[in-house]
């Protein structure tokens, strides 16, 4: 690599309810106390076999990222082989603004994707990047993560 060169960055902006959880899960575990986490380790399988396929990078915009836990949450995380990589700046409400904000400072990333399971009304544009999951149908699936790895791999 050249000293000009600009390390270029594939990013997920990833939210977790609805995503790394849902419905389904909370049903399915509701009687395992002891063993019930709050993020479903089916799909952070599937998470983090995309970040292998993809070598993308996680920006959480979860609402999670507020919480005085997240410091936990990401341990979690990084004990299923997943890296936080950053989260963004809280917008109230916003989150298409959020992620516009994040790209106008970050300007090395040459690919994203968005993975949420709610359309916000301020994504306009962004749209076309969002690969949505459903809290009510498993959130993060085998499908997602083809579209997912399939957008993340364009030719830079």
């Amino acid at each position: 690599m050249n000293m000009g060169d600009v390390m270029k960055v594939k990013v997920i902006f990833l939210d977790f309810d609805g995503v790394l959880n849902s419905d389904e899960y909370f049903e399915r575990t509701k009687y395992d106390k002891i063993n019930r986490s709050e993020l479903d380790d089916s799909s952070l399988k599937i998470l983090r076999e995309i970040i292998n396929l993809t070598d993308a990078k996680i920006v959480v915009t979860s609402t999670w990222k507020e919480l005085r836990r997240f410091d936990k949450v990401k341990e979690y995380l990084k004990s299923h082989g997943i890296l936080v990589y950053d989260t963004t700046r809280k917008i109230d409400f916003k989150r298409g603004e959020e992620i516009r904000d994040y790209l106008s400072s970050h300007k090395d990333i040459s690919e994203f994707v968005i993975v949420d399971d709610e359309v916000f009304p301020d994504f306009n544009e962004l749209t076309k990047y969002l690969v949505k999951t459903d809290f009510y149908s498993g959130g993060l699936k085998e499908e997602h993560k083809c579209e997912i790895v399939k957008r993340l791999r364009k030719c830079l």
